[in-house]
């Protein structure tokens, strides 16, 4: 940090009594004033956002993209607000719209793993894999979560891509073992590709942690 100090003797010497704010002139006020503008407008899209998430959780879609809208325009550099209204795009069947909000948030933070993750999901609901894969190994890339290695093995299974997609859900167990879904999902995988017995095994696997999650003896 300089140690030199700001040069606001020459700028701010007003006579007393006169309010900076009478001095639309002044360039350090007007960025000042800009500057509250803009602290105020943040804070607000923050507050919207949250509104925006509460709409979500009750199910309440297109109020919560109604708050997440004027979240952005408050604050068009809010990455957060255009991740979670694609989010809710996808809830409405509006994938198209939702792979533009994700790819706004990428652009804004390219480190969003979860950007990556969901803009994924929505290539997924319309059959672009190739995609879809894509940003799952993005998202994987900047940090390996269980559910996105499921999900891009969703991805290979759907193209017929069997040892890809059992290598993935392996990969999905390892970093969450209680996960009956996954069991399940490369049970299927291991059907498809005609190995009866392992699908089996995992079948019994999904079957034994989903009783198990649910408090009971399986």
């Amino acid at each position: 940090m300089s140690n030199d100090s700001p040069p606001t003797t020459r700028i701010l010497s007003v006579s007393r009594g006169q309010s900076l704010a009478l001095r639309p002139g002044n360039a350090l006020v007007t960025r000042g004033l800009q500057d509250i503008a803009q602290f105020g407008n943040r804070a607000r899209a923050e507050e919207l956002l949250n509104l925006g998430n509460t709409c979500y959780l009750k199910r309440e879609y297109d109020q919560a993209i109604e708050y997440y809208t004027e979240a952005i325009r408050l604050d068009p550099q809010h990455a957060r607000a255009y991740d979670n209204r694609g989010l809710t795009y996808g809830k409405v069947g509006d994938y198209k719209r939702a792979i533009a909000d994700y790819t706004e948030a990428i652009r804004l933070d390219p480190k969003d793993g979860i950007a990556y993750h969901n803009r994924g999901d929505a290539y997924l609901r319309i059959a672009d894999y190739a995609r879809a894969i894509a940003d799952y190994s993005e998202a994987i890339q900047i940090g390996p979560h269980a559910i996105t290695y499921h999900d891009r093995g969703n991805a290979y299974a759907d193209i017929a891509d069997y040892d890809r997609a059992i290598a993935d859900y392996t990969k999905a167990i390892r970093l969450s073992p209680k996960d009956a879904w996954t069991y399940r999902s490369r049970g299927n995988a291991y059907l498809k590709k005609g190995d009866h017995a392992k699908a089996e095994s995992d079948f019994a696997e999904a079957k034994q942690r989903y009783t198990n999650r649910r408090g009971r003896t399986a």
